[in-house]
């Protein structure tokens, strides 16, 4: 069949005002009493574009799509002697439909699926070298589907490749790949005005989105909503479509909240989202907020980490906290996980203080580590610091020993100190083992006696009398069996602080 201009000598896609685009199902919810069988030997093409039509009528809710016919099409679409026009308006009972025409040579099979995504009421397409042209309606992974009018294929949705395409007697097409290569034209719905008279949801009135019910014009309702004929979810604000709201909004009918962005309900966004219009953010999974997650969770456009509690981003919380999914726990300073900081932190909500590397607790260290905010050097074990011990202890990275009072490395301390785990005795400087001590050293004089420390390799080696050393304000001694310690000229033993020997 020969096209020839009638409006314009060519024309390009123009995009439509549609809600979105998603991958095309419409042809599933098509009733197969919309697939026609053309009138005439050569209306190939109007008929196509009458189911197109038709298909668009029924997808915005208007019942008395069944009316728009081959023939009534062809009053406005169609040049007698020509073919089906390029370019042509149809009107039906008040609402209008622009229809619009473009050349390619081929398509490819995303190029398709563009289209139809763009055009959920389906495209027609016409092979010059058949001639044909069929109703493509829909996809299913990479398989096309369309509705035929040819007098052996009408009636029914059928794949592409089973068309008349391809099983008219001499086709050169044997299959979808050949009859995409061979397509010269395509006709699709450039725009439209359809007003609802069945169905609920959202529909293009007079160039406005709307939501109706019932048919009706639904005011008075601010919600998220449905729009039916491609199942996508709308924020309408007194009725209308809110392109330019991008938050988190409510769904009023069953109380959940939602992401979108222009409008429009964002389900594959897992992230951290704001809502606009109280600078609250939230997490959100499949576009709906989390109320019942407390974890620290991805906010995906930025690539940074937060800390939510019911969902709510804690912009006031600055502690250590747990990531659920995986049972780690993590730094944050008002509410952001600090990949940035290694050392010890608090852990607010019951003042126990960790050890974090890049920002995640190190259970599996125990060292002496330095508090990420200060220049004071703790005992940590399994990545807790360890209050309630005063020892010599090991720092791990590079196996230096330190002496910690109260978990705290001494770093004012010279002297001599006690491991207590095994009941050493170790000279420290600035509260750090000096295994270079080597020696003997003078002691202190107690009585007749005067002592002296001997030291190998930083540790005391004990012995009586020649041996003795002082433990801060304290002075203890050796008799080979016991050691005692002086407090006020008062002897004590070890073992017994509260025994006085003499």
């Amino acid at each position: 069949m020969r096209n020839i201009f009638k409006l314009f000598v060519a024309a390009i896609i123009v995009t439509m005002g549609l809600l979105g685009s998603t991958a095309v199902n419409a042809a599933e919810k098509l009733p197969q009493s919309l697939y026609i069988k053309q009138d005439g030997e050569k209306t190939c093409t109007l008929a196509a574009a009458t189911m197109m039509i038709r298909a668009r009528l029924f997808l915005s809710g208007y019942e008395n799509w069944s009316s728009c016919t081959e023939a009534d099409a062809r009053k406005t679409g169609w040049e007698e002697g020509a073919g089906l026009c390029w370019n042509f308006t149809y009107s039906i009972g008040g609402n209008k439909l622009s229809v619009a025409h473009a050349s390619v040579n081929g398509m490819t099979v995303s190029g398709l699926k563009k289209l139809l995504d763009a055009h959920p009421e389906g495209i027609e397409i016409y092979c010059r070298s058949i001639p044909h042209a069929v109703f493509v309606t829909d996809y299913e992974g990479d398989t096309f589907y369309c509705a035929d009018s040819a007098s052996k294929c009408s009636g029914v949705r059928r794949t592409l490749a089973s068309s008349w395409l391809v099983v008219k007697p001499g086709s050169k097409f044997k299959t979808q790949k050949d009859i995409l290569a061979g397509i010269d034209d395509y006709w699709y719905i450039k725009s439209y005005s359809i007003k609802p008279t069945k169905y609920e949801g959202v529909f293009k009135v007079d160039g406005v989105w709307k939501y109706y019910s019932g048919g009706v014009f639904r005011d008075d309702v601010t919600s998220v909503v449905k729009r039916t004929d491609n199942n996508t979810w709308w924020f309408v604000k007194n009725g209308i479509v809110q392109f330019d709201v991008t938050s988190v909004v409510k769904r009023a009918d069953n109380n959940t909240w939602w992401y979108v962005k222009n409008g429009q309900v964002q389900f594959g966004v897992t992230s951290v989202v704001k809502r606009t219009d109280n600078g609250t953010w939230w997490y959100v999974k499949n576009g709906q907020v989390q109320f019942g997650v407390t974890s620290v969770v991805k906010r995906t456009d930025n690539n940074t980490w937060w800390y939510v509690k019911g969902g709510k981003v804690q912009f006031g919380v600055t502690s250590i906290v747990k990531r659920t999914d995986n049972n780690t726990w993590w730094h944050i300073k008002d509410g952001q996980v600090q990949f940035g900081v290694t050392g010890v932190v608090e852990r607010a909500d019951n003042s126990t203080w960790w050890y974090v590397k890049n920002g995640q607790v190190q259970f599996g260290m125990t060292s002496v580590e330095k508090r990420a905010d200060n220049d004071t050097w703790w005992f940590v074990k399994n990545g807790r610091v360890q209050f309630g011990v005063t020892n010599v202890v090991k720092r791990i990275e590079d196996s230096s020993w330190w002496y910690v009072k109260g978990g705290k490395a001494q770093t004012d301390k010279t002297g001599i100190v006690r491991r207590t785990d095994n009941n050493t005795w170790w000279y420290v400087e600035n509260g750090r083992v000096q295994f270079d001590k080597d020696g003997v050293f003078d002691g202190i004089t107690i009585g007749d006696y005067k002592y002296e420390w001997t030291f190998r390799g930083g540790k005391l080696i004990a012995g009586y009398p020649d041996e003795a050393f002082a433990f801060e304000e304290d002075y203890v001694i050796s008799d080979g069996k016991v050691w005692y310690y002086i407090e006020n000229e008062a002897l004590y033993t070890q073992d017994t602080e509260t025994e006085q020997i003499q």
